[in-house]
């Protein structure tokens, strides 16, 4: 398994091996190193990490809630299918979180952020493919909803933004277009610099529909059906031992 490349130069940021286990595992995923319904077997990663088999439900548990797997008796965890209707409801949510944020912003010119957001916008503008991509992206928007200064919210919208992430790695990959512009992230710092609360609203939800839209148009374009075999792009690349 060679899931655990991803986390080993990470190790410094993580308390405990079940983490250190978990976020592999959520790499592996999200890279697409691990189709929908594979079987991830416990004793498997317990040998790779060299730990015992305690850590490591621990660690498939966390990815449970992150909703990548689903513990099944008598078959250990088993990778969720990527469906277009779960990818819809998961956008939908990810609209809930971004604008509930949005109501809860009382003030949005924070320079010191502002800062933040403008620097991830020059990284993504240098355009080093999904995966760094996504990683720049995530900040972006982890950031822009902390201007809610509600933690438990920031908490509930990082675990939906995994499953977000899942779905944006795909598309980047298959539509990587898509990565080219960035007038929607400018727009937002231009909006929380002018706290036009209407403005982020608007461009929270364009960008949404843009992503949703282009990804449709590039599936019909193709000839494929909305119901096809998510698994059948996968992997996205061989990692090399």
């Amino acid at each position: 398994m060679s899931s655990k490349l991803y986390a080993l130069g990470k190790i410094q940021n993580f308390k405990n091996m079940p983490d250190l286990i978990a976020e592999a595992l959520k790499d592996a995923i999200l890279h697409g190193e691990y189709k929908g319904g594979i079987q991830l077997k416990q004793d498997e990663i317990a040998k790779q990490f060299d730990v015992s088999l305690i850590p490591t439900r621990e660690a498939l548990i966390q990815v449970e809630t992150k909703g990548l797997v689903k513990c099944v008796r008598n078959k250990g965890a088993i990778v969720t299918y990527m469906s277009f209707k779960e990818m819809q409801e998961v956008f939908q949510v990810r609209r809930v979180f971004e604008t509930g944020c949005i109501g809860l912003m009382q003030h949005t010119r924070d320079e010191e952020v502002l800062h933040k957001l403008k620097y991830i916008v020059e990284k993504m503008a240098e355009n080093e493919g999904p995966e760094v991509y996504c990683r720049h992206y995530r900040l972006f928007y982890q950031l822009f909803c902390d201007f809610a200064h509600n933690e438990e919210l920031s908490k509930m919208y990082e675990e939906c933004f995994v499953r977000v992430e899942r779905y944006l790695m795909y598309i980047y990959h298959l539509v990587p277009e898509l990565m080219k512009g960035h007038s929607h992230q400018e727009e937002i710092v231009e909006a929380l610099q002018a706290e036009d609360k209407n403005k982020l609203v608007q461009l929270i939800t364009e960008h949404i529909n843009l992503i949703e839209s282009t990804f449709v148009d590039w599936l019909h374009k193709e000839g494929i059906r909305e119901d096809f075999d998510w698994n059948r792009f996968l992997p996205f690349y061989k990692v090399e031992d």
